[in-house]
């Protein structure tokens, strides 16, 4: 019993202390309130205002970007709860009617109630103004992502072709190019959206202290369906006489195009620009475009590199023994008064050449309408494609016609 009545007085003894400690902690809560700290901003940037003024007069920062560190002083409470994003740092530039270097003022707003600023470490900023330059330039558009797997952007267009760009004379000297940035990522179908136009240097990399005009362009995108069709090697004329023309190769044998799904269903090839060979008596390697298709986009690397080869041609001589006669007349007979026999030779495409036999050619006469007697006539010649004829001996024979 003795136990139990001891371990009730124990707990009221707790109870007791933590209450008396509960009112120290909120005595000192209310006491704190009313005391104040100093919590140090560092870095926060300098917004200028009524830059518009010096616009009118032609007029620009050459630098506008500037930071001070802020100091507050005021109630612990309220100076905790500050953030550096909480404050702006203005310079008002409406004073400055010219070039040079002007000192400005810098005020502080956004801190809380009870809270003030104790200390700027630049109250003042030296900042320079010189005379604005203007320069144009064509708006480019620029694009990032992948559009949807089997389509391509075959049209682009911005409601703003050409963009004014302007600062002091160095920062524009050092733009060149203005591009509107836009995400094409799984794109299948006609867009249309805004862009901020950003300036260029020459290294791609953006040109701070200009200004762009618009700042913002409309831009269209078109977009169409993407097929593979096979590549058409054109020629354009003959090589000249002793020569052979044995074709055209590329790398490549089909090429992708883009375009609308109705203009796709129409397009069986693609034809390359014709080569003029008419002057070429060797081989050779070159480069040609493709033949423009109306609403058509080429997809595939271009100028296509061709190879084009030319060899010169290879002769035959080869012996035949008897030449046949055509178209005689019915009811009569023909045959070849002192012939012994003639010589031709041949030229052309080497790989044809090298195998050529009497068997592939056929020598004849042709007797149409001659009566009975003795005729002279021109011995003619059946040759494979790839084949022609260069000389014979001899290249008449007479014959007599009889019944």
């Amino acid at each position: 019993m003795k136990n139990k009545i001891d371990t009730n007085k124990d707990k009221l003894l707790r109870m007791v202390i933590s209450l008396v400690l509960a009112f120290f902690l909120w005595a000192f809560a209310l006491s704190n309130t009313d005391q104040t700290q100093t919590k140090q901003f560092k870095g926060v940037p300098v917004t200028f205002i009524n830059e518009a003024n010096l616009t009118a007069l032609d007029l620009v920062l050459d630098n506008d970007k500037f930071t001070v560190d802020v100091t507050l002083y005021g109630n612990t409470v309220q100076v905790s709860k500050m953030q550096k994003s909480d404050l702006v740092a203005i310079v008002d530039v409406s004073s400055v009617k010219s070039v040079g270097l002007h000192s400005l003022e810098v005020s502080i707003s956004g801190a809380a109630q009870n809270v003030s600023v104790s200390e700027i470490s630049n109250k003042y900023i030296s900042v320079s103004v010189s005379d604005m330059k203007f320069a144009e330039k064509v708006v480019e558009i620029s694009k990032t992502g992948t559009l949807a797997e089997g389509y391509a952007v075959i049209g682009e267009d911005s409601d703003f072709k050409v963009a004014e760009v302007y600062g002091n004379a160095e920062n524009v000297g050092k733009v060149a190019s203005v591009k509107a940035n836009i995400n094409v990522n799984s794109v299948s179908q006609d867009v249309r959206m805004k862009a901020q136009l950003v300036a260029y240097d020459e290294n791609d990399q953006p040109v701070s202290n200009v200004t762009v005009a618009p700042e913002n362009v409309d831009i269209s995108i078109t977009v169409g369906k993407i097929k593979e069709v096979p590549l058409e090697l054109i020629t354009a004329g003959n090589v000249p006489e002793g020569f052979v023309f044995y074709g055209v190769t590329s790398d490549i044998d089909t090429v992708k195009i883009a375009a609308k799904e109705n203009i796709l269903n129409g397009i069986t090839s693609v034809k390359t620009a014709a080569m003029d060979i008419s002057s070429r008596t060797a081989s050779y390697t070159t480069s040609v475009s493709l033949e423009a298709v109306e609403d058509v986009v080429f997809l595939s690397e271009t100028p296509i590199r061709v190879n084009v080869q030319i060899e010169p041609e290879e002769t035959r001589e080869l012996s035949f023994s008897t030449v046949s006669f055509i178209n005689v007349t019915e009811g009569l007979s023909a045959s070849a008064v002192h012939f012994n026999g003639l010589t031709a030779t041949f030229s052309g495409d080497g790989r044809i050449i090298s195998e050529l036999d009497t068997n592939d050619v056929k020598v004849y006469a042709d007797l149409k309408d001659l009566e009975e007697g003795s005729h002279t006539v021109t011995v003619e010649f059946d040759l494979p494609e790839g084949v022609r004829l260069k000389n014979t001996e001899p290249m008449q024979l007479t014959v007599t016609v009889s019944k």
